[in-house]
């Protein structure tokens, strides 16, 4: 058995900038009229909400997946979900992207039909031993970590041939 979590450094990050979002959405909404206080309250609403998103994984358990055998928990801000490792390894990585450039990428779990309700393993939260992504799946498939698996060794390192450095010939001294 063994967990997978978020890094609490990187969603304390995460609460400070949606905090800071949403006191600045406020600020704007009760500074302006029209267009600018409507998009200032919207803005504000929507922090508003990511923040219990942070606070659960800070404060009560860092952990978003469990493996227990031939079962991965899913651990959810509502609740927890149960999938079978078959389901995890044929899961797919989303990638979101803006103005055609890659911004995050996330584990997708669950029916790839059924986009509202899939859940989803952000990158950008993992702690550094699962990042990036494709480093989780493979983790997930060999049952966990190296050092939590029993009777697993680490890996020795081969040893690549150096080439042969060709005879360098110089003109006038000899060279050491």
């Amino acid at each position: 058995m063994f967990k997978v979590k978020y890094s609490r450094v990187r969603l304390s990050v995460y609460l400070v900038l949606v905090s800071l979002m949403a006191v600045g959405g406020f600020w704007v909404w009760s500074n302006f009229y029209g267009k600018g206080a409507f998009m200032g309250l919207l803005v504000a609403v929507i922090m508003v909400c990511c923040i219990p998103f942070a606070l659960r994984y800070i404060f009560i358990d860092n952990t978003i997946l469990e493996v227990r055998g031939n079962a991965i928990e899913f651990h959810g801000l509502f609740g927890t979900t149960r999938f079978s490792r078959e389901d995890v390894l044929r899961s797919s990585v989303e990638t979101t992207t803006t103005n055609g450039v890659a911004s995050t990428r996330h584990l997708f779990l669950g029916d790839s039909s059924n986009f509202l309700f899939g859940k989803r393993v952000s990158e950008q939260f993992l702690s550094s031993e699962f990042r990036p992504i494709e480093k989780l799946i493979v983790t997930l498939a060999e049952g966990g970590p190296a050092s939590s698996r029993p009777g697993a060794r680490p890996a020795k390192r081969m040893e690549e041939p150096q080439p042969e450095m060709p005879q360098v010939r110089t003109f006038g001294r000899k060279s050491a």
